[in-house]
């Protein structure tokens, strides 16, 4: 290994080696792959047997053994009954010190904990162990000034309120029995069973339901043929369900259907009085408070829907201008996981898990999306905005009931607050690609962006 201080050398050629601290330490680094590191650290004996030493004559202070008398235990006692467990902290500790230092000399940035690789500690040994990990992908320049993002522009008007004070009262309707036939937006309690060429739904009698026609939730096609029908009316037709069906064994298929209603209701909206709009803490019934106070939730979503429509377009168009960026391996497996596991949560208890290759592509793409705005913010050397991390905890905060109490849980939640910090930043670094590029204004109704932003 050599000796004295080379001058600077890219990590990224070949192996290199270098002495740091003087000579307490020595590191050598090593390629494994596009990413791979693997980086071995040489710890002179005597820097973990002084350690070792002092340890153990502290240890003598505070210990108390029969037979001897408190601070004059011999030190070959104390190392005889202490001495392994002693030297296994210490070094755990050496290769956790020496292991960031090492890291930070190098300029290396690893993408998770390292795997270590370590022998059992001995005494006056020199400590060697090597650390295997991957590191983020740098780009050497990131000129985004080429960049065509188009960007959604809309204002909430008084019909998007009023639309919304619809949706409420709908939220809040009720239900009676309607002595006619069923149309669009009522509700139909119906009993069914459906036959096709090699199943039947259910295998024997009738399944009973409910559905609100015109909203496709039941199956389209069900619910076209269940309009115009009244209570106790009868119906036997063929058609297609949706490949969406509930029941697998005949979605997607023809089938005789074999329709009887049970009755039909009618949706009942309430008043936008007193007491409809005290419900939503608006004292008095003040309508123009009430209208006020819809609006401002409506902007506010507005707002977050913009933003989150602005990101995924640039984020869209930084993938697409560098796809020959290389991307951890560790990272996509652990993107591929969490997916897996979030549409396994949606899924009926005891269902097969989809496998984790479906996840790959998806997953790849979002640790793409990562790392390039990790690379924005690093280019541009953006510094995470604190104001606008607490406004982004206090427009969080601002839907609950009690908003003091989520954002003093915020403040004083490490792992919250941290999420927080990343998403103000992911929008700092959109912010600054979108004062790069070139921008297209698109101007779009309230519900065009709600749709964009969903999506």
């Amino acid at each position: 290994m050599t000796t004295g201080v080379q001058a600077p050398v890219s990590f990224f050629a070949g192996t290199v080696f270098r002495q740091i601290f003087g000579d307490n330490m020595q590191v050598s680094v090593e390629n494994t792959g596009a990413l791979g590191r693997k980086l071995t650290v040489q710890v002179p004996s005597e820097e973990i047997e002084s350690k070792v030493s002092g340890r153990i004559r502290d240890l003598g202070k505070q210990v108390r053994l029969k037979g001897f008398r408190p601070g004059k235990i011999p030190v070959q006692v104390l190392e005889k009954r202490f001495g392994r467990q002693v030297r296994s902290e210490v070094v755990s500790e050496v290769i956790q010190q020496t292991f960031q230092d090492a890291i930070t000399e190098q300029k290396l940035r690893p993408v998770a904990a390292p795997e270590i690789n370590t022998p059992e500690p001995t005494p006056n040994s020199d400590l060697e162990y090597t650390a295997s990990f991957e590191v983020f992908p740098e780009l050497e320049s990131l000129d985004v000034a080429g960049l065509k993002v188009s960007k959604m522009v809309a204002n909430v008007v008084d019909g998007d309120v009023d639309n919304m004070i619809d949706t409420l009262r709908r939220q809040r309707q009720s239900w009676t029995d309607a002595d006619r036939e069923a149309a669009d937006g009522d509700l139909v309690f119906f009993h069914y069973q459906f036959k096709s060429d090699d199943a039947q739904v259910p295998e024997e009698g009738e399944e009973r339901a409910g559905a609100i026609l015109g909203q496709g939730a039941f199956d389209p096609a069900i619910e076209e043929a269940l309009t115009g029908m009244g209570g106790g009316a009868e119906k036997e037709i063929e058609v297609t369900l949706s490949e969406s069906f509930r029941e697998q064994s005949v979605a997607g298929k023809s089938v005789e259907a074999k329709l009887r209603v049970e009755k039909v209701q009618e949706a009942q909206l309430p008043e936008v009085d007193e007491e409809f709009i005290g419900s939503f803490g608006i004292e008095g019934g003040d309508m123009d408070a009430f209208r006020d106070d819809v609006r401002q939730n409506l902007e506010r979503e507005l707002k977050q829907s913009v933003s989150r429509q602005l990101r995924g377009e640039v984020i869209g168009k930084l993938i697409d201008s560098f796809p020959e960026l290389e991307v951890p391996a560790a990272m996509i497996e652990a993107e591929q996981q969490s997916m897996q596991q979030q549409v396994q949560s949606q899924m009926p208890e005891g269902a097969e898990s989809l496998p984790m290759e479906n996840f790959r592509e998806a997953a790849e793409r979002r640790v793409r999306g990562a790392v390039l705005v990790g690379e924005v913010a690093r280019h541009a050397e953006l510094q995470i905005d604190q104001g606008r991390v607490r406004d982004m905890i206090n427009d969080i905060a601002s839907t609950y009931e009690n908003p003091q109490a989520i954002v003093n849980l915020y403040m004083g939640d490490e792992r919250l607050l941290s999420g927080v910090q990343n998403m103000v930043l992911e929008e700092q670094a959109v912010d600054w690609v979108v004062s790069q590029a070139t921008v297209e204004e698109n101007e779009v109704s309230f519900d065009e962006v709600m749709q964009a932003g969903q999506a």
